[in-house]
C-alpha cells in the first residue's frame, strides 16, 4: 500500500447514486464510520472514538501497522479539520479503502457505524437518496427577488438578470382591493421574474419553494412555467429574512416529503407488483442482486446489523454497482410489507 495515490474529493453533503456507484466499486479493505453527532463539542470525540474502532478491527484482520495508519490517515486528517474548522452536521459518513477516500455531512440521525470489511456499509447513504438534495427558494417581493440554490446544509444566491419594478408598492397594497392599472403592473413584473427564474432553473430540476406573500405567491403560480414548483410556500413577505432563515423553512418543506426519484422508483415498483418482475424473499434477492437482475431495491432502515457483510447491504451494493437503484426507508414507506421489496429486470 505504500505510495499509493489517493483520490479525496471535497467536503459535500450531498449524496448521488453515482457516488455509491463508484464506492461500490472500492477493493477492500474498506472501512465505514458513520458518526451521529447530537453536539457539535461532541464531534471530535466520536472521530477520535471510531478510529479507535477502526484501527482495533484492522489489527484483527492482520494488517500491517503501518499500512493501518496509512489507511487510517485521512480520516485523522478530516478530523482535525472538522474540529479546526468548527464544522457540525446531524451526522457525518467517512469512507476510506485503498486509492478512495470519500466523507458525506448529513442531516439525517443515522445510528453509528465502525466497521471494516470488503465492501462499504452503504445503507446509511441511501436514506438521504429518498429525498431531493438540491432545491430553490425564490425570495419573491416588490422590493427585491432573490434566487437560491440549497443543498442540505449549503445555499447560494443565483444571479438573475435585474427585474426593474413598478414605483408601486406590492407588500403595502397586498390586503387591499386593486385597481386594474395595479394588476397589470404586477402581472407584468412576475412574468418577467418567472420567464427569468425558468430561464435560470433550466438546466435543474430540482423543488423550487415559493417565499412571499400570499397574493404575490398565488399570482406567480398562475404565470409559472417551471414544472417542479412545489404547492407548499414559505408564507410572508421575505425581505427581512436572511438566506440561512430561508435556507432552514424550505429544507424543512424538502425533507417533509419523497424525492422525485423515490417516486418514480415507488411508481416503477407497483406497475408491476403482483409480477414475477417483484420478489421480497431474501434468498431470491440476495441471488438476483449478484446475478446482475435486480433493477432496484428498497431496504427498511432497520434492516441488517450495520455491518458490510450483511447479507442486505451486499445485495444493495450488487444492485448499484451494476447500474441499479436502491433505497433505505421507514418500515412504514416500504411498497410492501417486509425487510427487502426487489424490483427485477425481467
Amino acid at each position: 500500500m505504500a505510495g499509493m495515490s489517493v483520490h479525496s474529493f471535497p467536503e459535500q453533503d450531498v449524496v448521488t447514486l453515482a457516488d455509491l456507484r463508484a464506492l461500490t466499486a472500492a477493493s477492500g479493505p474498506c472501512l465505514t464510520l458513520v458518526m451521529p453527532i447530537p453536539q457539535p463539542l461532541e464531534l471530535a470525540a466520536r472521530l477520535k472514538n471510531g478510529i479507535r474502532a477502526m484501527e482495533k478491527q484492522l489489527g484483527e484482520m492482520r494488517m500491517a501497522e503501518a499500512e493501518a495508519q496509512e489507511l487510517l490517515a485521512p480520516v485523522r486528517q478530516l478530523a482535525i479539520a472538522a474540529e479546526a474548522g468548527h464544522r457540525w452536521a446531524h451526522a457525518l459518513a467517512a469512507l476510506r479503502a485503498p486509492g478512495v477516500f470519500r466523507h458525506f455531512w448529513l442531516r439525517e440521525r443515522l445510528p453509528e457505524t465502525a466497521a471494516a470489511g470488503e465492501r462499504f456499509e452503504i445503507r446509511s447513504l441511501l436514506a438521504a437518496l429518498a429525498r431531493d438534495q438540491r432545491f430553490h427558494v425564490l425570495a419573491l417581493s416588490r422590493s427585491r427577488v432573490r434566487l437560491f440554490g440549497m443543498t442540505p446544509h449549503g445555499v447560494e444566491e443565483r444571479p438573475l438578470e435585474t427585474v426593474a419594478p413598478p414605483e408601486t408598492d406590492l407588500d403595502a397594497r397586498a390586503s387591499e382591493k386593486m385597481g386594474e392599472k395595479d394588476r397589470d403592473d404586477d402581472r407584468r413584473l412576475l412574468k418577467d421574474v418567472e420567464r427569468r427564474v425558468t430561464a435560470a432553473l433550466e438546466p435543474d430540476s430540482g423543488p423550487l419553494i415559493l417565499a412571499a406573500v400570499e397574493h404575490e405567491a398565488a399570482l406567480y403560480r398562475r404565470l409559472n412555467r417551471y414544472p417542479h414548483l412545489l404547492e407548499e410556500a414559505i408564507h410572508g413577505s421575505p425581505d427581512g429574512s436572511t438566506a440561512q432563515a430561508l435556507h432552514e423553512r424550505g429544507w424543512e418543506i424538502v425533507s417533509r416529503r419523497r424525492g422525485e426519484a423515490l417516486e418514480k422508483a415507488l411508481a416503477e415498483y407497483r406497475k408491476h407488483e403482483g409480477t414475477t418482475r417483484v420478489s421480497r424473499h431474501a434468498a431470491t434477492v440476495l441471488r438476483e442482486a449478484a446475478e446482475g437482475r435486480v433493477a432496484g431495491l428498497f431496504l427498511t432502515a432497520q434492516t441488517g446489523g450495520g455491518l458490510p457483510d450483511d447479507p442486505m447491504n451486499r445485495a444493495a451494493c450488487d444492485t448499484v454497482r451494476q447500474g441499479g437503484w436502491a433505497f433505505t426507508l421507514p418500515a412504514e414507506d416500504m411498497p410492501a410489507p417486509g425487510p427487502a421489496a426487489a424490483l427485477l429486470r425481467f
